[in-house]
């Protein structure tokens, strides 16, 4: 145990492997800390991997080009569908529907000034209703951008250019779009909500 303990000190590591303290870690020790998918299966074409796979008969080195080939357009592809998914669910269900669910605060502010509420009793309601057009408006921005970004990338012959641009450039809004959707999940009716919301996920069975 001792022994195997020391081989593999070197990536050992308790933390947490998603933190920016492990970069740091794998940084100091010498290790390679791969960000990308396409980063990583490049890995496949390295001089001590193709060794590695020959010399146990895994695969040879055409096989090895074939495999990375066929993985980045595998990358390829499932970030675009995946593109393709987020911009119709944010477009097609979320903003339409925190549209509508504003259009009810906005009837019910018109109603409360029409029969003399004091305005600073709606106030609140006037502000739900600001934080969702701005929620709304860049979602809107956020997947017109994305798409642009998805339009450039296609354009690309070389397959590694454009597994990057999948990479950084279209991948790069998804947690830009999630996280104004996570904000409109917070302020919209769950009865208008149209998917399962995070802790009906998790606390509902």
């Amino acid at each position: 145990m001792k022994k195997y303990v020391k081989q593999s000190k070197k990536i050992l590591f308790e933390g947490n492997g998603y933190s920016d303290e492990w970069v740091t870690e794998a940084e100091a020790r010498g290790l390679s800390n791969l960000k990308t998918t396409p980063e990583a299966l490049a890995k496949y074409l390295d001089p001590s991997a193709m060794e590695l796979f020959s010399k146990y008969g895994i695969f040879n080195e055409v096989e090895m080009h074939a495999r990375y080939e066929i993985e980045i357009e595998n990358y390829i592809k499932k970030i675009q569908i995946e593109s393709r998914v987020i911009g119709d669910l944010a477009i097609n269900h979320i903003v339409s529907t925190s549209l509508k669910y504003q259009t009810q605060l906005v009837d019910n502010v018109r109603g409360q000034k029409e029969i003399g509420i004091d305005p600073q009793y709606f106030a609140p309601t006037v502000e739900i209703i600001k934080k969702i057009s701005m929620y709304t408006s860049k979602i809107n921005t956020l997947v017109d951008e994305m798409t642009e970004a998805r339009k450039e990338a296609n354009n690309v012959e070389d397959l590694v250019e454009r597994a990057r641009l999948y990479s950084t450039k279209v991948k790069d809004y998804f947690e830009e779009i999630r996280y104004c959707v996570d904000k409109l999940e917070l302020i919209v009716d769950d009865d208008e909500w149209p998917l399962p919301k995070y802790r009906e996920m998790l606390l509902i069975r």
